[in-house]
């Protein structure tokens, strides 16, 4: 499995002045890669800039090389036969709250690049498939509320995070087959 550092990617795309959080960044673009291999990652690309950026300058172009490796990252974590697929968190290393928000935001990027890819429930997706949907709805709508630290609250935050990276890995397994399945055309 491999890996990109969460505090490199926030630090770039802070500098570079993003719309969108790292998890909200890399969110959108597992949903690009999970459900039509990443060919819409350049529609994400405009979304995590806002359309005043000075696109000639270092800083931004820094930011599209960490892009594109965080996409292929990604995409080669997504594929790992191991299930080495990884969410871009924090790490346990900050406080609860801020972990939280962060899988929150990671949940909003994979919603809006689902949207941006044309997923849509149109009867093709199980069930099982449309609640993890949901819930990702509901927990991209967590209320943080500076949450303490608890052993309790960090199992739970294991917990949801766990459930996310399955989902995705599954979402990701089910569009290939409904994909594979349907007429050419």
């Amino acid at each position: 499995m491999q890996s990109i550092e969460f505090t490199s990617v926030t630090e770039v795309l802070t500098r570079a002045e993003a719309s969108v959080s790292a998890s909200e960044c890399h969110g959108m673009l597992t949903a690009q890669l999970s459900v039509s291999s990443g060919k819409g990652a350049a529609e994400c690309v405009r979304h995590i800039f806002d359309d005043e950026v000075d696109s000639s300058s270092g800083v931004f172009t820094e930011a599209l090389g960490v892009l594109e490796q965080l996409i292929t990252v990604t995409h080669k974590n997504l594929v790992d036969p191991d299930l080495g697929f990884e969410l871009l968190l924090p790490d346990e290393e900050s406080l609860i709250a801020d972990r939280l928000l962060a899988l929150s935001e990671w949940c909003q990027g994979y919603l809006f690049g689902l949207g941006l890819a044309g997923v849509s429930d149109d009867g093709n997706l199980s069930s099982d498939i449309n609640e993890m949907l949901q819930d990702l709805v509901h927990i991209s709508h967590l209320d943080i509320n500076e949450k303490a630290e608890s052993e309790e609250n960090e199992k739970d935050y294991v917990e949801l995070v766990e459930y996310v990276r399955i989902g995705v890995l599954y979402l990701q397994e089910e569009y290939s087959a409904v994909k594979n399945d349907l007429p050419a055309g």
